[in-house]
């Protein structure tokens, strides 16, 4: 046992340092965020951590081409999920900074996914897609509620609402009303949240 022990001892005071150097970076990262939150929370006008374990379910919405998903088939991707409508005018204010969040978040370290799912009735289809023309918003904020269960299911009850989910489907933040996202410290926010959940 002695000489298996001395064989190995490399490689699991090796291990113990990486865990110890995983968890310390952890940490810090935890402290980090809670900074940023201190700081970034003033650029919304509600902003709200969920403590309780919450995870988006698997609602039907249309996908940019028209293919029905489920937010089970965004798992392995952290999300920004936002519920808008072409009639709420903080919403069409809110959009053009998306798209510029979305852009900086392609080059985040891990895979992000910000999807604007209007719930617009089916009758409004066509000013959705022509608002999403007109304002070149691209595909980002072509995703549809097409069954009428994003509201409900997400308890909806202001518009804008922005989740922000982790890569297993957890809500962490619900932002209510229009936020400005091009700003820096919520791009490093969001960097942070990653290297914590």
């Amino acid at each position: 046992m002695q000489g298996w022990f001395q064989k190995y001892f490399f490689w699991i005071a090796l291990f113990f340092f990486l865990s110890c150097l995983s968890f310390f970076y952890w940490a810090k990262s935890v402290r980090d965020l809670r900074v940023k939150e201190k700081q970034i929370v003033t650029y919304f006008k509600d902003f709200k951590k969920l403590d309780d374990k919450i995870f988006i379910s698997d609602i039907p919405f249309l996908d940019p081409i028209g293919e029905e998903k489920t937010f089970r088939d965004y798992r392995g991707k952290y999300l920004v999920v936002n519920v808008w409508a072409t009639w709420c005018a903080p919403c069409v204010k809110e959009l053009p900074s998306l798209k510029k969040l979305r852009l900086h978040l392609q080059f985040a370290r891990a895979p992000w996914e910000v999807m604007a799912i209007s719930i617009d009735t089916n009758d409004n289809l066509e000013k959705v897609i022509n608002f999403i023309d007109r304002y070149d918003l691209g595909t980002f904020a072509s995703y549809y509620d097409h069954k009428n269960k994003i509201q409900d299911n997400l308890n909806v009850i202001k518009l804008p609402t922005t989740f922000i989910v982790t890569d297993t489907g957890r809500i962490i933040y619900v932002i209510q009303g229009e936020a400005f996202w091009q700003n820096k410290d919520i791009f490093d926010f969001l960097l942070y949240f990653q290297n914590v959940y």
